[in-house]
């Protein structure tokens, strides 16, 4: 599936996994700017499938694995939260360059806890990041 038919169109309205439309009811030649909004918008803010391309052996991890990632606030890489094959946490990020996009983890077959898990931690870790940006932000300012 194309990456950008991986969330819906907030233009044309069309649905997970259905290419946009004009009003005519004609493709439009590229998928509406505001469906790529949404996407960049959500690969930051939720939890997703990954799978690794290199392996990295100081982490435990093969390439192939598939893995549960949320986004890292402070630059383009992927927290990764577990190895779906067998839960193992290999407390390491991963650069996005180093990863193919699989799924959005609530659209993916995982159990829901994990889900809820994952976005727990993504959401303290975007408040982490909003708290030390405001310290570093506010001791340059004043």
């Amino acid at each position: 599936m194309k990456l950008n038919l991986t969330v819906r169109c907030p233009h044309c309205k069309a649905g997970v996994g259905a290419e946009c439309v004009t009003a005519a009811g004609n493709p439009p030649r590229e998928p509406h700017r505001r469906r790529w909004d949404e996407l960049r918008d959500a690969r930051k803010s939720r939890p997703a499938v990954y799978r690794l391309r290199d392996a990295q052996p100081n982490f435990g991890l093969e390439s192939g694995d598939l893995l549960l990632c949320t986004p890292y606030p402070y630059d383009a890489k992927q927290t990764v939260q577990q190895r779906l094959s067998d839960g193992y946490v290999p407390d390491c990020n991963q650069y996005n360059s180093n990863l193919d996009f699989i799924a959005f983890a609530d659209e993916y077959d995982l159990d829901q806890t994990v889900v809820e898990e994952a976005t727990r931690y993504l959401r303290q870790a975007r408040s982490d990041y909003g708290s030390v940006m405001r310290r570093l932000t506010g001791g340059i300012l004043v």
